[in-house]
């Protein structure tokens, strides 16, 4: 984590479709555009993670690999999301 302290600033985003839980935007001197990801759904994924972790640690590996599948198909989501709402736009990932 960073040691400076943080500020709230505001700045121009482009976006991509409508707002929502998973809004695609470009930042301001960015190439590529990301997802404003919500905070609960961070800790979700942190949730997700750490059970998958015991799980391996636990040796079961089944149960593991269903929690990484299940965050491995919700960012092949997202990123098909970013791709859909480029091309929404006329544009591409380059």
């Amino acid at each position: 984590m960073n040691a400076q302290l943080a500020t709230k600033t505001q700045t121009t985003i482009s976006l991509y479709g409508r707002l929502g839980n998973h809004a695609v935007v470009r930042m301001p001197g960015r190439r590529h555009p990301g997802l404003i990801v919500q905070a609960d759904t961070v800790s979700g994924f942190v949730s997700q993670l750490q059970e998958a972790q015991s799980s391996l640690r636990a040796g079961r590996l089944p149960r593991a690999d269903a929690e990484m599948g299940l965050l491995i198909t919700v960012l092949q989501e997202w990123y098909a999301q970013i791709e859909e709402r480029l091309a929404e736009a006329g544009e591409a990932i380059d």
